[in-house]
């Protein structure tokens, strides 16, 4: 998991106990001396099927790893990884680093992502986040004694339903509550949210 605050260095945070010993054996796999954009696309697929039989059978065919071959994408993960709990892992450090107690106002989340992946999406549904979250906090609230962490597991968590947006970029069977064609979609889309938030802040009453 790779995190960065806004004004700090980006900073590595592995689980524990994970072996990656095979991630040296993945850095040079396979060297293309073309533009994937110029190449036909039977050269693709011949490079394709040698990437995939080099992993398969490569040095990580016996490595604690497992290789994900999607449309139009090959990925390797440590066995068991998936995107949902590092987003819980995220959350966690960024409500321990802010000391937040107010609940979180929304959530965008949207990607290309894998079959084995799209538990992102359900992740931040509001009737499941509370108690996955809250184990993330309450287990580092464990591991370092922050008694602040106890009540961010009860407030900040508070997402509201309407509040949360999940967008599947081209792909028509999901788990996303929406579907746009392109990654330009979704810069449209976020920048009507950002209006639409912008206009209800504005004319909101203030409190007398």
């Amino acid at each position: 998991m790779f995190l960065k605050h806004t004004t700090e260095e980006w900073v590595t945070n592995m689980p524990q106990n994970m072996n990656l010993d095979w991630v040296d054996g993945l850095k040079i796999v396979l060297l293309s001396k073309q533009d994937f954009a110029c190449m036909e696309l039977r050269i693709c697929r011949a490079q394709a099927r040698d990437l995939l039989q080099y992993l398969w059978a490569g040095p990580i065919s016996n490595a604690s790893a497992e290789v994900v071959r999607g449309k139009y994408s090959v990925e390797v993960h440590a066995i068991g990884v998936t995107k949902e709990p590092e987003i819980g892992h995220i959350l966690g450090e960024i409500v321990h680093k802010k000391a937040m107690t107010t609940p979180i106002d929304y959530v965008f989340c949207s990607g290309y992502f894998l079959e084995k992946d799209e538990d992102i999406y359900t992740f931040f549904e509001s009737e499941i986040l509370s108690p996955k979250l809250s184990h993330e906090t309450r287990s580092k609230s464990s591991s370092s004694n922050h008694s602040l962490e106890k009540k961010v597991s009860l407030n900040v968590l508070d997402l509201k339903q309407e509040n949360y947006f999940s967008t599947a970029i081209g792909q028509a069977r999901t788990k996303a509550r929406y579907v746009v064609d392109s990654s330009h979609n979704v810069v449209n889309l976020l920048h009507k949210l950002a209006v639409a938030n912008t206009t209800t802040t504005s004319v909101k009453k203030p409190n007398v």
